[in-house]
Formats: C-alpha cells, sequence, structure tokens
C-alpha cells in the first residue's frame, strides 16, 4: 500500500469565479500539456517554456503561460 505522501499530483486545471455570490462570471484555466504531450521531468511541469495554459472564458481562448497561473492562483487564495 502507498502512503498520501508517496503519490505525486499534477494540477490540470482550475474554475475561478469572479463576483458575488448572487452573480458572477466563471472561466478556467487548464493547462493543455497532460497526458501524452506532458514532461516527465517533475521540474518541467511548471516550466512556463513546456507548460502551456490556456485560458477559457465563454467563446474565446487564450494563451496563459504557467507564471500568470501562478499568479492568478495567489490572487484567488490558491497557493
Amino acid at each position: 500500500d502507498l502512503e498520501d505522501d508517496e503519490f505525486l499530483y499534477r494540477l490540470v486545471g482550475v474554475t475561478i469565479h469572479r463576483g458575488t455570490a448572487n452573480h458572477g462570471h466563471y472561466f478556467s484555466l487548464i493547462s493543455t500539456c497532460r497526458g501524452e504531450n506532458e514532461p516527465t521531468e517533475p521540474e518541467k511541469w511548471m516550466d512556463p517554456t513546456t507548460d502551456y495554459w490556456r485560458t477559457f472564458n465563454d467563446d474565446e481562448v487564450t494563451f496563459c503561460g504557467s507564471s500568470e497561473t501562478h499568479r492568478r492562483a495567489r490572487r484567488c487564495g490558491m497557493s
């Protein structure tokens, strides 16, 4: 049996809500380098030159580098 500290998790996506409990807007940040094209070295998982993230916001999809993803996650209290 494996212990919890033996598992290594990789973040695939984040859903963010902007607004209040009564109204607002959701959008997602999703890593597009997971699965088959994923780097195997842990130090490359959040390397902005190899870890490509996209912002999915309604009908607009834009590039969002991992440093931008970290900044947004910190602003949302996720790290």
